[in-house]
């Protein structure tokens, strides 16, 4: 009876999810590059901007490419600070907090959440057409019924295909992604 058990318990154990080696990768991630559609919801009114977006495990950059009135704007950020620029203006921004979160907020966000937010889902959906593994997470910056994350990744590469930032139950920004490829230890992957 115990050696069925023990049988029982061993084999219980499978080979790791998708989702779990993507999130791994995010936990290990040295290098990423994309482009992506912002949109940011107020409430009362709704911005869409068009990024490109790179950085490496200690930080990040964003430049807004679209639209033309405030093409060349840029955010960079290092662990728990970031800085604005345009053209060769910088001006500091102090801490990324959720106090004040911002559509430049969001890829720092998504990539904590992949790394290190508490999973609450994980599942296989359909998303423009293509099956993408769907991941809601608490946000670890936040207590999750305040702030949580859901990333669609590619379920073939574990690129990021689209993320949302939920504050209060209600979607706040949206970053729906035309390109993204990153580089995890010795692994270079594209989606």
């Amino acid at each position: 009876m115990m050696i069925l058990l023990l049988f029982t318990l061993t084999g219980c154990r499978g080979a790791e999810a998708p989702h779990e080696r993507y999130r791994r990768d995010y936990r290990d991630l040295t290098a990423y590059s994309g482009e992506a559609k912002v949109t940011a919801d107020y409430g009362d009114k709704v911005y869409q901007y068009c990024v490109t977006i790179d950085g490496d495990a200690k930080g990040g950059q964003i430049q807004v490419t679209e639209p033309e009135s405030i093409a060349g704007t840029g955010y960079r950020w290092e662990k728990g600070s970031g800085t604005a620029t345009y053209d060769d203006l910088t001006l500091a921004t102090g801490h990324i907090s959720g106090d004040g979160l911002s559509p430049a907020d969001a890829m720092p966000v998504l990539l904590e959440a992949l790394a290190s937010g508490r999973e609450i889902a994980a599942e296989e959906q359909e998303l423009n057409g293509k099956q993408v593994l769907f991941l809601e997470l608490g946000n670890p910056n936040h207590p999750e019924e305040v702030s949580r994350v859901q990333v669609w990744l590619d379920q073939t590469s574990g690129a990021l295909c689209r993320g949302e930032i939920l504050w209060q139950d209600k979607t706040v920004i949206t970053v729906d992604f035309t390109a993204f490829s990153y580089t995890a230890q010795q692994s270079e992957i594209e989606g």
